[in-house]
């Protein structure tokens, strides 16, 4: 079985028989080829007609699959790609990222822990601020950052002024969920993201108790009780006394006039 692109069908071809997927029974022989996309052919009546080399799927006897041309091109360019990286050798200088991850392989295994495999998506850069504990700088495509410092078999991440020992897995949850707050800050990265959705169902159960207060507080554990003020009878209004009449005697004085 050959596997060929419409060009290298084209060059292979030369004087050898040739069938084609819309008559595969009819056998059929180049004459004339003015590009890669068609030819002239003649079957053996001696009638010309022009067909694709795509649609050829068999060479002299032997099967043929055509490969795209775009896939091919792909193809060329990952294999370039990989000799490029080959041949020259990482360095700071060149690319200080892959340099500092490809130098501790520890710390691309954190990363993908709490950014996924996309990591770098997200990241401007990874910058070594401290040797000993040996401390990293990670700088987030916003302008915001966060800290890992080495611990013996783990990291602790340094999130907004709070620790996280990423060896503890309760942590390591918060601290995920840290980041993605920082995140949020600013533009939007341009990143296809992870291929699923991801979640962190430990810190968010967490979230969600601390937000939301039960609706059934006892009595003396909660918010204190209000006590109703005592009720109070009004005060009887004392009447007036009635003025007792008087029983003294009335008196007139006449006054007569000289």
């Amino acid at each position: 079985m050959l596997e060929l692109t419409p060009s290298q069908i084209r060059a292979k071809i030369g004087m050898f028989p040739v069938r084609f997927r819309q008559d595969p029974k009819m056998t059929y022989y180049l004459d004339n080829a003015p590009n890669d996309d068609f030819g002239f052919f003649k079957d053996k009546n001696g009638v010309t007609r022009k067909k694709s080399f795509k649609d050829a799927i068999s060479i002299n006897g032997k099967e043929v699959i055509v490969k795209s041309p775009l896939k091919e091109l792909r193809r060329l360019i990952r294999e370039e790609i990989e000799d490029l990286k080959v041949s020259e050798p990482l360095t700071f200088e060149g690319n200080p990222l892959e340099f500092i991850l490809d130098k501790y392989s520890s710390l691309n295994d954190t990363m993908v822990d709490l950014l996924t495999p996309s990591f770098r998506d997200y990241l401007t850069g990874i910058f070594i601020v401290a040797p000993k504990p040996t401390t990293f700088r990670v700088l987030l495509h916003n302008t915001q950052e966060f800290y890992l410092i080495y611990a013996p078999d783990g990291y602790v991440a340094k999130i907004a002024g709070k620790k996280y020992d990423l060896r503890n897995l309760s942590e390591e949850e918060y601290a995920i969920n840290s980041i993605a707050q920082l995140l949020e800050l600013g533009i939007p990265p341009s990143a296809e993201g992870p291929n699923s959705e991801v979640d962190n169902q430990a810190d968010l159960q967490g979230d969600f108790n601390n937000e939301i207060p039960s609706l059934e507080t006892p009595p003396g554990e909660g918010s204190p009780t209000e006590t109703p003020p005592e009720e109070t009878s009004p005060t009887e209004e004392t009447p007036p006394e009635n003025l007792a009449e008087s029983k003294l005697p009335l008196r007139i004085r006449l006054i007569r006039k000289k």
